[in-house]
């Protein structure tokens, strides 16, 4: 954990994000994306090296919860992993 309390391989996109220990799917804490704005960005993101002398698979998941959305459907809002 660095000195902001965000765990190691974990950066802040936009104007980052809020801890909530309010709710979470599993665990003591998640993650909490809120704007009042369309123009701004909020988010998290994880950076992993592989580095594997034999290829083995690599297992994703995610969930994810939205409350009073507005705006076009499907415009800006996505939790998507770059491979």
């Amino acid at each position: 954990v660095d000195d902001n309390g965000i765990p190691d391989g974990w950066y802040t996109y936009g104007s980052g994000f809020i801890y909530d220990t309010t709710e979470a799917l599993s665990g003591n804490k998640s993650i909490k994306c809120s704007s009042s704005s369309n123009d701004s960005v909020w988010g998290i993101y994880y950076v992993l090296f592989l580095n594997q002398i034999e290829p083995h698979n690599v297992v994703v998941s995610g969930y994810s919860k939205s409350t009073n959305v507005t705006g076009d459907e499907g415009k800006d809002y996505s939790i998507y992993v770059d491979v």
